[in-house]
């Protein structure tokens, strides 16, 4: 072992003192400093990598710069080493051709585009007496040393780094993605995320697609920060969500570039939704429980003191009078009741939204002698909905319905359910009397048809003209 040691470090000072000499060599008639030392302190505040190598091409000199900006290849960039196979490792096969080229005429080459790793944002050859090169490897001035450094010493860290622009046409241009990246998308290609303008926002869950491009557009045209919450499905169709955070960069004020981070939420935000479904739950559990109790306890209460009332029998026309009064007070009652009952759980929705719809209009027409009504509904507007949303959506229509039924003098209703921009939209609308909406207080049903709305985070559009009905328009 001692005498392996010895015999290594032999060699490695042969080479170190091999480089030296060629170093000196190379420099000697160029006004490069003539050693490595000099040039430690000559690009000791140099950004940029600086690589000289010999005719070679093997490697004479590197600054220490290189180790921040190839730290996972720092093992092909050793001294006394060829790098050809390392710069064909971050060039495309057109940029490593114009290398070439610069090569064998000698002359300076500036390289742009087909650079393979995002923080490098230029690649300058340029040669020097004696035939050897300097290579220049310029960071992307919009580089983060800082972020990069973050991510190098905590790579498994659920953040990611990256620049991009907002293209027209809902795409986005990624100019750079820190390392980590594929941490958090492992089932990303990551050259097409960098390639293809379209790549990303094609993997964001459908359903969150429209929240996301609004966002981004309207981030776009007021140049503010923005942020969004969306779901991205792996390659076995398993849907985690994600947070992006981005902001205008400072020196790129309306030059639509952008710095952002995305992090992985994908754990805080199953028990959100979690917890939230044990509450709706909870909630839809505790109104069928009501529902029941109050039809089968107190509605058959109600029954038995109909029953025992019509078997009265009295001759004094005071007594048939009260007899009659105590029926029609339970008559009524049964039917608040049965009402009530409806309305905790309607049981139309078992069997889904536009089922339950369907047979809530059907109803209305076959009790309805003045008024027709009439239900449309695409078959691509039966995504699945929750409960919760269901229900209130449920709500709002029959509550506009009733309104519609109370004031308006209409002769027909119609509601339309069709899927828009991804968003299920609900189109109902009356033919009756119509209102002046600037004029006319909300009131109990519009009101709670407008808190029914927020609820589902929900946007709604009531319009209404005298003389010519009211129309509302519901995207969930």
């Amino acid at each position: 072992m001692e005498q392996m040691l010895t015999s290594s470090s032999l060699n490695q000072f042969g080479q170190n003192k091999d480089a030296t000499f060629q170093l000196k060599k190379l420099t000697e008639e160029s006004s490069l400093p003539k050693t490595t030392e000099e040039l430690d302190t000559f690009f000791d505040d140099l950004k940029s990598g600086v690589i000289i190598v010999d005719p070679e091409f093997k490697l004479i000199y590197k600054n220490n710069t290189i180790q921040d900006i190839f730290y996972s290849n720092d093992h092909e960039l050793q001294v006394g080493s060829a790098i050809i196979d390392f710069l064909k490792s971050i060039l495309t096969a057109p940029a490593i051709i114009l290398f070439y080229e610069g090569v064998i005429e000698r002359k300076d080459v500036l390289i742009s585009e087909g650079i393979t790793i995002s923080r490098i944002g230029k690649i300058v050859l340029k040669p020097i007496p004696n035939e050897g090169f300097v290579i220049k490897i310029l960071l992307d001035e919009i580089y983060s040393i800082t972020a990069s450094n973050l991510f190098r010493s905590f790579p498994n860290v659920g953040i990611a780094y990256f620049g991009f622009d907002i293209g027209i046409g809902k795409k986005m241009n990624f100019r750079f993605i820190s390392d980590n990246f594929t941490v958090l998308f492992p089932d990303l290609d990551q050259s097409c995320v960098i390639d293809d303008q379209n790549y990303f926002i094609s993997r964001i869950y459908i359903h969150d697609l429209p929240d996301f491009l609004v966002k981004m557009n309207n981030a776009k045209r007021a140049q503010q920060s923005w942020s969004s919450e969306f779901r991205i499905s792996d390659n076995e169709g398993n849907l985690k969500w994600y947070r992006l955070i981005a902001g205008t960069f400072s020196e790129y004020v309306g030059k639509n570039f952008w710095l952002g981070y995305i992090e992985d939420i994908n754990l805080g935000k199953s028990a959100i939704i979690e917890k939230e479904k044990l509450v709706y739950e909870t909630i839809d559990d505790e109104r069928n429980r009501i529902s029941m109790e109050l039809h089968d306890g107190f509605g058959q209460q109600l029954v038995a003191l109909n029953i025992y009332i019509s078997q009265l029998d009295s001759a004094s026309a005071q007594e048939t009078q009260i007899k009659q009064i105590c029926k029609q007070i339970v008559t009524d009652s049964m039917l608040q009741l049965k009402t009530l009952c409806y309305n905790l759980s309607p049981p139309e929705l078992e069997s889904g939204l536009l089922k339950g719809l369907d047979t809530f209009f059907g109803k209305l027409n076959e009790f309805s002698m003045n008024v027709n009504y009439e239900f449309r509904a695409k078959a691509s507007a039966s995504r699945e909905l929750d409960n919760e949303i269901s229900f209130n959506i449920f709500r709002i229509v029959q509550e506009f319905v009733t309104n519609s039924q109370k004031y308006s003098n209409c002769k027909n209703v119609t509601c339309e359910i069709f899927l828009r921009n991804n968003k299920i939209s609900i189109l109902i609308c009356d033919d009756g009397d119509g209102y002046d909406v600037s004029k006319i207080a909300h009131g109990f049903g519009i009101n709670n048809i407008l808190k029914r709305a927020k609820i589902l985070d929900a946007r709604i559009n009531l319009e209404s003209t005298p003389g010519e009905g009211t129309k509302m328009l519901l995207e969930v």
